[in-house]
């Protein structure tokens, strides 16, 4: 969209389809080819013998464009045209530009422009002459600026120089200059259309200067108007301009008026002026131009006519110009993709982060993105920022002339925000060591927006994110422990009563002591309290008799489950029948818990009952060689109270009292009755397991590609982990111990560094951010190991060897730079291969200095460990002298044990053996 006319000030208030990138400015050829021919032109035609001199001109500003719509400047010229003439307009202007022209008829001259745009204002430099009864050159400096966001100020420092009649005058001038732009629109009949768009009123002062000679100053005067755009649509634009000049006696006051209509590319403008006291400037305007946009820029060419009258001859005037690069009034677009919207940071793997992907598309350089997260009370918890605006830096002149021609620096984008759950301090960069406490439960609001180097700002995404680590209720009861759904009235359903949370979603079903699932059940919130088993599956049929038990899991939407399981119910369809149920389906006899399994024999009829046993068999069915145990169950209670029933306890033993090895067992019930009958109950299966689960774990990334210091690259380490075992998993807990620095030949040991702990299947990844238990974040070239326990229900624990993996270059960013910091073994030869990576590290901050600080463990006597620290540091840097660091960009300093990042009994202090490199601007 070009950058002129009505269209200009739409722009403002409703920004137009991202703009083609402006190309370099032109060369000083096209400037000086583009006044030859203004000048040739302003001679085509002599001037009048009678015609008014330039001081008559003077309160009349004196450009093509501006004759055309009635002495008025407004946005609907091209930018740096309406610039020159009122230099607030600069503020509005984007890349470079170069403009000539001139006139002929009653006036003759011309008029050349170089105009610069940067963030924060636009420069222009002009040179005008002109000749009517007389002659004046002028030399022009102007600035244009946004004070605020509707406030823009300009000032123009003017030379001229006049000659009339063999006298001459030089004069001073400075001419300040104010616009406010409302930047509002609206529309009368829908999105486009008529409307008012972008109304704006300005003033300016006009020759205001200090004049030395004989020729008369041009007299001094305000001008001060409104302008609105009127109509608007995707081809077509109408725009009107009303203002006045305060000349003189200032006692009386011209109305000048203009409208301009574009469509496309080609400009139509028709200006009317009526003055009460100079008459020079009455009558009609009218003006015919062309803009044109290119890959480059645009192109600008334009032509007025004003008919003669009797004060002076008709007036042609032609200018044109070239914008290099096209402005860009469209803010970022911006999106925010969030991978949960609730997470538990309970560091059991499963949601422990709060990920955010953000996503910003510009046509211009995004030079501010602000990420927050604040709690109910408004107070920020975690923010992440980046602000490279010019505007925001102290002013300074060199600041302000590179504005103009060095790019700006960049705000990169992470690939991710990461919220780990804890709050963080107002000053983050100086409490990353500090123990920052998790935030509460609750939602939390979050927001994201975007500035780019234009001064655009993106909409401000808004949304929630709430903190959960509270597990959801579970918990099962039955009704019953046998269900006979055979018709007969009598135990045809199970009641199951159950606790839950409304808000959370459940899985129920119904499984066999065999692990098959025969009825499931599924609640995406509010699980009802009682819920009936009839004794069929899913597709309505039947399920097999035998032993089962009812599994009810809660999952929240922050990741946290619990599980419940009831006791085993016996499920038969036979009139007479004996059951067994067990305690658990499984026993570890070497455990101090779960060693032992209680039996529960019953029979739906005493009557004629004369005992029973429990059989402990190999396999199923059960041959005489195959028993293993025999438990006696004789006659208890008495034939009316058929419910009373003993428990029976085994360990696991043999008839001789030996232990039985690892496997699964067929366990029944057998009764005798007095009619001969011997029903034997449907057999359980139970599992002897003394041995500890199957594991294995690695880490993704291995020796020194670790590097957690947020840039978006390796910022985290994923373990992956498979667990297989006989029996349910009950917990686990991943170890991480940070392997302390070896200094001179003692090996200094580890510590715990981060422990993840969870109830239940391990998750097959889990995720680690560098961070510490207390927050602290992993350094560079530090040694971990890890290993993996797991302890199934039946307290048989499997533990991994142990493994290791090694951080690489961390690079951390503190208030005047960046940091590395990696461990020192021994101060007396301080380079090791570690340093090429570091080196390749510094290659990529050319223009950053360097320091280098090497710092002692206590022990040795204070001098001694300057001394040492001082010659390691000196080595390192003559390591990266040697190696092309400029010698200029680098100092060294060591520190001996003055600053220790530890107490010297801390099992922490070999850290305090360290070189630090910090790099800065």
């Amino acid at each position: 969209m070009p950058a002129a006319t009505a269209i200009a000030i739409v722009d403002l208030a409703q920004p137009p389809a991202l703009p083609a990138p402006r190309a370099s400015c032109g060369t000083l050829w096209q400037f000086i080819f583009l006044s030859i021919f203004s000048v040739a032109l302003g001679g085509i035609t002599p001037p009048l013998s009678a015609q008014p001199s330039i001081r008559d001109y003077s309160a009349w500003a004196l450009r093509p464009q501006h004759l055309a719509i009635g002495g008025q400047m407004a946005q609907f010229l091209p930018i740096e045209v309406a610039g020159s003439i009122h230099p607030a307009f600069l503020a509005y202007g984007e890349g470079r530009a170069l403009f000539t022209g001139g006139f002929f008829g009653a006036l003759t001259g011309f008029f050349a422009d170089a105009i610069l745009h940067g963030p924060l204002g636009g420069l222009a430099l002009s040179f005008e002459h002109w000749q009517a009864a007389d002659t004046t050159n002028l030399l022009r400096l102007g600035y244009g600026g946004f004070a605020t966001r509707h406030l823009a100020t300009g000032l123009n420092l003017n030379l001229r120089h006049s000659r009339a009649n063999g006298a001459q005058s030089l004069a001073l001038g400075l001419d300040p200059a104010l616009l406010w732009d409302s930047k509002w629109h609206t529309s009368f009949f829908g999105n486009d259309g008529w409307g008012v768009y972008a109304p704006a009123v300005f003033v300016r002062t006009h020759n205001l200067a200090l004049s030395a000679g004989d020729a008369p100053p041009p007299p001094a005067s305000i001008h001060f108007g409104i302008f609105s755009g009127l109509y608007q649509r995707a081809e077509w634009t109408l725009a009107m301009t009303v203002s006045s000049y305060g000349s003189e006696r200032f006692d009386r006051v011209p109305l000048q008026w203009g409208m301009q209509l574009q469509y496309r590319t080609v400009q139509l403008a028709l200006g009317y002026g009526a003055s009460h006291y100079r008459a020079l400037a009455d009558g009609w305007q009218l003006g015919l131009g062309w803009l044109n946009p290119f890959p480059w820029g645009e192109a600008f060419l334009f032509y007025s006519f004003t008919p003669a009258q009797s004060n002076r001859g008709a007036l042609h005037g032609l200018s044109a110009g070239m914008h290099f690069g096209v402005a860009d009034r469209m803010p970022p677009q911006i999106s925010l993709h969030q991978e949960y919207t609730h997470f538990s940071p309970t560091n059991d793997g499963v949601q422990d982060l709060a990920i955010f992907y953000p996503m910003v598309r510009d046509e211009s350089s995004v030079v501010f993105y602000e990420f927050t997260i604040r709690d109910t009370h408004g107070s920020v918890v975690f923010r992440q920022r980046a602000d490279e605006r010019i505007r925001e830096k102290k002013f300074t002149a060199l600041l302000f002339l590179r504005s103009f021609f060095a790019p700006q620096p960049k705000a990169e984008l992470p690939e991710k925000f990461i919220w780990d759950g804890r709050i963080q301090p107002a000053d983050h960069g100086n409490a990353r060591e500090a123990v920052m406490p998790l935030a509460a439960d609750g939602t939390y609001q979050w927001e994201f927006y975007a500035i780019d180097e234009k001064n655009n700002k993106s909409a401000v995404l808004r949304g929630e994110i709430t903190v959960d680590t509270k597990p959801p209720v579970a918990q099962v009861a039955l009704g019953d422990d046998i269900i006979s759904p055979n018709g007969d009235g009598r135990r045809d359903t199970l009641a199951i009563t159950q606790e839950t949370t409304l808000t959370d979603s459940y899985s129920a079903a119904i499984i066999s002591t065999g692990g098959q699932t025969v009825r499931t059940w599924r609640w995406l919130e509010a699980a009802p309290v009682h819920v009936e088993f009839d004794g069929k599956d899913d597709a309505g049929l039947p399920v097999p008799e035998g032993s089962y038990r009812y599994r009810l899991v809660g999952q929240d939407a922050a990741g946290n489950t619990a599980v419940a399981e009831s006791p085993v119910f016996y499920l038969s369809r036979r009139q007479e029948a004996v059951y067994l149920r067990s305690s658990a389906s499984a026993l570890n006899p070497q455990a101090r818990e779960n060693n032992t399994v209680e039996l529960l024999p019953t029979a739906n009829f005493m009557q004629g009952y004369q005992g029973g046993e429990i059989l402990i068999a190999k396999r199923c069915p059960a041959r005489s060689e195959d028993i293993v145990q025999r438990i006696a169950v004789p006659k208890v209670g008495d034939e009316q109270n058929p419910r009373q029933r003993v428990a029976y306890v085994w360990n696991g033993s043999t008839l001789s009292g030996t232990r039985l090895a690892d496997g699964s067992y067929c366990v029944f019930f057998r009764a005798f009755y007095d009619n001969g009958n011997i029903p034997e109950s449907s057999p359980l299966s139970l599992r002897i397991d003394t041995t500890g689960p199957e594991l294995e774990i690695s880490a993704d990334l291995t020796s020194r590609r670790f590097s957690p210091d947020g840039d978006g690259e390796n910022d985290e380490q994923i373990f992956r982990i498979s667990a297989h075992d006989a029996s349910a998993i009950a917990s686990y807990s991943l170890e991480i111990r940070e392997l302390l620095p070896r200094t001179g030949t003692a090996n200094n040991g580890s510590v715990v560094v981060r422990r993840f702990r969870g109830q239940g299947e391990p998750p097959t990844t889990i995720v680690w951010d560098g961070k510490t238990e207390s927050g602290a974040v992993a350094e560079s070239f530090t040694l971990y190991e890890y290993s993996l326990t797991v302890t199934d229900v039946l307290g048989s624990s499997s533990t991994t060897p142990p493994r290791r993996f090694e951080t690489g270059v961390v690079l951390w960013p503190t208030k005047a730079g960046l940091r590395i910091r990696i461990p020192l073994d021994d101060p007396r030869n301080p380079i090791n291969e570690r340093f090429a990576q570091i080196l390749g590290v510094l290659e990529r901050y050319p223009h950053h200095r360097i320091k280098v600080e090497v710092h002692s463990q206590s022990g040795a006597k204070p001098e001694m460990n300057l001394e040492f620290s001082e010659m390691a540091a000196r080595a390192v840097r003559d390591f990266f002298v040697e190696r092309g660091v400029a010698p200029e960009r680098i100092t060294h300093q060591g520190l001996g044990d003055t600053l220790p990042l530890f107490p010297a009994k801390s099992p922490l202090a070999a850290k305090n053996q360290r070189i630090e490199i910090f790099l800065t601007r």
